[in-house]
């Protein structure tokens, strides 16, 4: 009964969702039959064609269907969709890809046990008994048009726009990776000290920048290393060109000139959609909810990247630290392949590098790796030699090392770091 009742609940908060939302309905992948409520059922059957006919899910679309008073009828009047805002609390709280799972699941156990009811009366040999429970797996959900053509067109603004990935404001890096696309995973290694959460950060202020990106990026960074009184510290000396090492106690160390820089980078930060989050404990479940929350506030139409510091810190199952780690970056790379983010994850190294000659890091020193390598689309390094020789002229070199790139090539781009203000630039604009 409890199962009944959650089904009921997720089919009506689903279809609040695509009521609300009418953008995800090309996204839903179930079919009429899953529904169990009639009216529900014949709710969705309605929207389907309100979708084919291209019209507008709105009261005025329903009255252009020729048969709309037998339309009505089956979803027992108007008044109907008024019972629906009672869902709108399950409908908040859980996406719409949850739900439609959810619907699904429940589906199958149902048809499974009536199934195991039919077996048991009519005596089904094995054969025809694995032959039912195949065809319920196969028509568990709307299969997406394959044929090449269509998926050209699904996807033809990607194939044609070469401004479709988000750019970094690096501009070597950009012209190797032609920016960081939508439901791609980027892993940046490095082994302490090497200033991953300063080039992360750098990235963060360049992508939000509305005149690099189309109406500037939204960018997320989750922190479980670091305060939000660090980052935000760290952040406005690198938008401000201000001395990291005076900004620890401005009120002692700031010059005029600092003060001025300190507020043109505050009201300019205040303008970006740059958001961040300093929190223990983060799981993908939870990062998701937060996403959500925060995609409520900014639309659909935009770009987001999300900034995780970093993943061995991000919280498993318990199953064992490899296993987790492989988990936590599947988990990652689904979140970005489903919503549509950039999602960069930076990954702390193993100490085997510090073993070698050449102290440059190599895919095999991901850390706890499990499957990042094979989760991420691009995985990249930092080294700088003036960590391991201090008497080498590349002071403010720092190499960012494309390791893997799943959609182009590897090498190695070298940027200039400013350690006063953690800023990073292009050596060639240094």
């Amino acid at each position: 009964m409890e199962s009944s009742k959650r089904k009921y609940e997720a089919e009506g908060a689903l279809l609040t969702q695509i009521l609300i939302h009418p953008e995800i309905f090309p996204e839903i992948e179930i079919q009429p039959e899953h529904f169990n409520d009639r009216v529900f059922r014949n709710i969705f059957i309605m929207l389907s064609r309100l979708s084919n006919e291209k019209l507008s899910f709105t009261a005025n679309s329903i009255l252009q269907l020729p048969d709309y008073e037998t339309v009505i009828e089956s979803i027992d009047g108007f008044g109907t969709f008024e019972k629906l805002h009672e869902y709108e609390r399950i409908s908040n709280r859980e996406d719409f890809k949850d739900l439609q799972h959810l619907i699904l699941e429940e589906y199958e156990k149902e048809q499974a046990s009536k199934l195991a009811k039919t077996v048991s009366e009519e005596r089904l040999s094995p054969e025809e008994a694995i032959e039912r429970f195949k065809q319920i797996a196969s028509n568990k959900s709307r299969k997406k048009d394959t044929h090449i053509g269509a998926i050209l067109r699904r996807n033809y603004e990607n194939l044609t726009s070469v401004t479709a990935g988000t750019m970094t404001g690096f501009k070597d890096l950009d012209n190797k990776t032609q920016g960081f696309r939508a439901g791609e995973l980027i892993v940046l290694g490095a082994r302490p000290a090497m200033g991953k959460t300063a080039f992360a950060l750098n990235l963060a202020c360049n992508m939000v920048k509305s005149d690099l990106n189309k109406d500037g990026c939204v960018v997320v960074v989750f922190s479980m290393e670091m305060s939000e009184e660090e980052l935000s510290r760290r952040i406005i000396c690198m938008v401000g060109n201000i001395n990291a090492e005076r900004a620890k106690n401005p009120e002692e160390n700031f010059t005029e000139d600092d003060w001025k820089r300190f507020n043109h980078a505050l009201s300019y930060l205040d303008s970006t959609d740059l958001e961040i989050a300093d929190t223990s404990g983060l799981t993908v479940k939870s990062m998701k909810a937060e996403l959500a929350r925060i995609k409520a506030k900014y639309g659909e139409h935009r770009k987001y990247t999300v900034i995780v510091d970093y993943l061995q810190l991000m919280q498993g199952k318990g199953k064992g630290r490899v296993e987790d780690v492989s988990e936590i970056s599947r988990g990652l790379k689904l979140l970005a392949k489903d919503e549509k983010y950039v999602v960069l994850a930076l990954s702390q190294l193993s100490r085997g590098v510090e073993a070698r000659q050449d102290k440059r890091p190599m895919l095999q020193d991901l850390r706890e790796s499990g499957s990042i390598e094979q989760d991420a689309d691009i995985v990249a390094f930092l080294y700088c030699d003036y960590y391991y020789n201090p008497n080498t002229d590349d002071k403010n070199i720092t190499e960012l090392i494309i390791a893997k790139q799943r959609a182009g090539s590897i090498g190695v781009i070298k940027t200039y770091f400013d350690r006063e203000t953690l800023k990073f630039r292009d050596l060639s604009h240094k």
